[in-house]
């Protein structure tokens, strides 16, 4: 009976990084470094990839772990990072081929 009430309670409460609609701060390995200065308008990623956030004299590893979202304005996850817009594509692991 332990395991039954275990498992309805994980299904009815999500991880936080579940909860996270833009994505996460990560440990992960970057894919590349993006400097976010006074000119960015829009940076380009794919969802969860991993990438180096460099605003001002700050830098912050940031997996775009999102679902359902096409872009959203930076400063939702990173300070100092406004007028800038996120725009998603689909990962390559998840296109289709053709």
């Amino acid at each position: 009976m332990h395991w039954l009430e275990h498992v309805q309670a994980r299904a009815s409460s999500p991880t936080e990084r579940e909860l996270a609609t833009y994505g996460y701060a990560s440990n992960a390995t970057p894919s590349r470094t993006v400097i976010v200065n006074a000119d960015t308008r829009y940076i380009n990623v794919a969802r969860l990839e991993t990438v180096a956030l460099k605003v001002g004299d700050k830098t912050v590893n940031w997996t775009f772990d999102t679902l359902g979202t096409n872009s959203f304005p930076l400063s939702k996850v990173v300070q100092g990072a406004d007028k800038v817009t996120v725009y998603l594509e689909e990962s390559p692991l998840y296109r289709s081929g053709s």
